[in-house]
């Protein structure tokens, strides 16, 4: 669910408001920063509300690193890309070079067509 239209509630925890992450048995799941360790689900029946303690894969995702095996694939689609937009661009050129050449020859025939009258 986008941040921009998360569905806050306030969390009996520390008193603040706080987006929805997830729904767990139909319970709306906050994450907050008071609960600890991180992970950790207090449920709240009087709020129907639980939260989980805040921190990585509860409501931040870490980084991601990336491997050889995902630079050398990235590296292989950029090349494929570059290879296509270069044979595209070799395709335009032969196609404008040969109808240069025929309007030459078009040319060429209505001279002598007309040298001939």
């Amino acid at each position: 669910m986008p941040a921009s239209i998360a569905k806050r509630l306030d969390c009996p925890a520390c008193g603040g408001s706080h987006p929805v992450v997830t729904r767990d048995a139909g319970v709306d799941c906050i994450a907050c920063e008071k609960v600890e360790p991180t992970g950790l689900m207090r449920y709240f029946p009087a709020a129907f509300v639980k939260v989980l303690g805040a921190g990585h894969f509860v409501d931040q995702i870490p980084a991601r690193v990336e491997g050889a095996a995902d630079k050398a694939a990235r590296l292989a689609t950029i090349e494929a890309e570059l290879h296509k937009a270069e044979e595209q661009d070799a395709q335009a050129k032969k196609l404008s070079d040969l109808d240069a050449r025929l309007a030459d020859a078009e040319a060429k025939l209505a001279a002598t067509k007309k040298g001939k009258e």
